[in-house]
């Protein structure tokens, strides 16, 4: 686990390359728990942090979740960003859990596919 805490929106670009960079990271779940007051109060965009994320998770092939925790508003303000960039957006950790689970089995079984002999 990395916390990047109050310095989400500096370091996350940095720290998101380092992480999935990583060889001994299968997959990211992200867990966004900003309040909504500093996000509106100083116009923090999300879009940025999505894009960079999605384009990553593509090239590194590396599943990426996000886990959104707050009011309503910090959920739906994920939800109008996020679908163009292809992230899943959870608001609880057991269900994107689950959910890179099923990734993983999906990536098993596809892989296993081309193992299956020919008749």
């Amino acid at each position: 686990p990395v916390d990047l805490g109050p310095s989400l929106f500096m370091t996350f670009s940095q720290s998101l390359k380092a992480i999935l960079n990583d060889e001994n990271v299968d997959a990211l779940l992200h867990i966004f728990a900003v309040p909504q007051q500093p996000i509106k109060d100083f116009s923090l965009p999300i879009t940025p942090h999505l894009r960079e994320m999605s384009n990553l998770s593509t090239k590194l092939k590396k599943p990426v979740i996000t886990c959104v925790f707050g009011s309503r508003w910090i959920t739906e303000y994920f939800l109008q960003h996020s679908y163009k960039y292809k992230i899943p957006i959870m608001a609880q950790i057991s269900h994107a859990i689950k959910a890179l689970k099923f990734m993983y089995d999906f990536s098993i079984s596809n892989k296993n596919l081309g193992n299956i002999p020919e008749i």
